[in-house]
Formats: C-alpha cells, sequence, structure tokens
C-alpha cells in the first residue's frame, strides 16, 4: 500500500489552523510572562528614598522675559531627592534683582523646594533664623522680618507665614503672628495679635 507525500486542499487548510492555534498560544504565553515579569519587578523594586545628586556652593540667576535678572537664588549646598522631586537647601539665599522694585534679600539656615524654581507658581519653605532685609534707601526706610517659616514665591514676588514675625521699620518694632506680603505692591499685612513698639521722637525727649 502507498501514501501519497502531496498535501490536498483540506490538509493543507487543517495544518494551517493548526499552526496558527500554536502561535496563538505561544503569544498568549509571552505577554503573560511580560505581564507577571513587570508585576514583580515593580513589587520588588525598593522605592528610593537617597537623593541622587547634590551641588555645593550653587547659584541660579531667574531672568525676565526681557533678558533682565530678576533674582539669584544661591546656596551652600542643593540636594535632589527623586522619590518626590524635591530640592533641600543648605543655608540658602534669595536676592531681589528686579531694577523696578528696591533691592531685598532674604535667607535662612535651610529650605526645601517642592517644585523647580523656574516655574510661575514655585514655592520656597525657608526655616530656621529666617531673616529679610531691606536697606533704607532714598525712597524707603530700612525693614528687616524675622521669623522662623516663611514660604515665598520668587516668581510671583509674594511671600507668607502663620507663624510669629517681628517686623522692624527704622525704630519702630512690631510683633504678630501671620502675614501676607507683596513686593510688586508694596502691601504687608500682619494678620494677628499686633503690637507695635515705637520709641518717643528725639525732639521731644529733649524738651
Amino acid at each position: 500500500m502507498k501514501f501519497s507525500t502531496l498535501l490536498t486542499p483540506d490538509r493543507f487548510r487543517l495544518w494551517l489552523m493548526v499552526l496558527l492555534v500554536g502561535l496563538l498560544s505561544l503569544g498568549s504565553y509571552w505577554i503573560l510572562e511580560v505581564i507577571r515579569s513587570g508585576i514583580n519587578t515593580s513589587v520588588n523594586r525598593p522605592v528610593r528614598t537617597n537623593p541622587d545628586y547634590f551641588i555645593e556652593n550653587f547659584h541660579f540667576t531667574k531672568m525676565t522675559p526681557t533678558g533682565q535678572s530678576k533674582y539669584r537664588m544661591a546656596g551652600k549646598k542643593l540636594v535632589h531627592f527623586p522619590r518626590d522631586d524635591h530640592y533641600e537647601i543648605t543655608l540658602p539665599v534669595i536676592i531681589n534683582l528686579d531694577p523696578t522694585q528696591e533691592p531685598m534679600t532674604i535667607q535662612a539656615q535651610r529650605a526645601v523646594i517642592n517644585n523647580k524654581v523656574d516655574q510661575p507658581d514655585s514655592e520656597v519653605h525657608l526655616y530656621d533664623q529666617v531673616i529679610v532685609d531691606r536697606p533704607a534707601s532714598a525712597k524707603s526706610k530700612h525693614f528687616q522680618l524675622l521669623t522662623d517659616y516663611l514660604l515665598v514665591y520668587p516668581n510671583q514676588d509674594r511671600m507668607q507665614t502663620d507663624r510669629a514675625i517681628e517686623l522692624r521699620l527704622d525704630t519702630i518694632v512690631t510683633h504678630g503672628i501671620g502675614m501676607t506680603a507683596d513686593n510688586t505692591t508694596q502691601q504687608l499685612h500682619l494678620l494677628s495679635n499686633v503690637s507695635s513698639v515705637v520709641p518717643p521722637h528725639p525732639n521731644k525727649l529733649a524738651r
């Protein structure tokens, strides 16, 4: 008895179906393994809490759209934490360079920035021995603000705090709890428990 080695049309279609089913099975198995591998990798991958880079003695200058310097930020050390993409700065200093405004310097022991400083809504949280200083000029008296926490919006020329503050304007010393300030409009609001000490005028003492 002899068997034909030629494939009939029916046999060809049958083998083609078997081949397609086999390829689909292999593809499904491969996709399942990829999914399992991805799940295992994400589950077993440790969350990185250590910083990924740091910069020592850094300087950053923010420019206006017209190419003028708006402010400069400097610090002894800047550290980036990738887990939540925030920055920590040791001995931060912010200097206002806007020629349309009175020069002002803000410094503290440390700072935390939750997003990039070049974003419009950037927030700089300043902590411990925060000092805001504006020297006396022909247009204004010496201004100094002392507190232990200050939230600064450097791109909006605003700052605020909910902590106790000491405000010195020339020889007048004012204390209060909470403050909002806008350097563009030169407006400052103390929120509560406000008290001031006004020294007597020298001419009155001479009488």
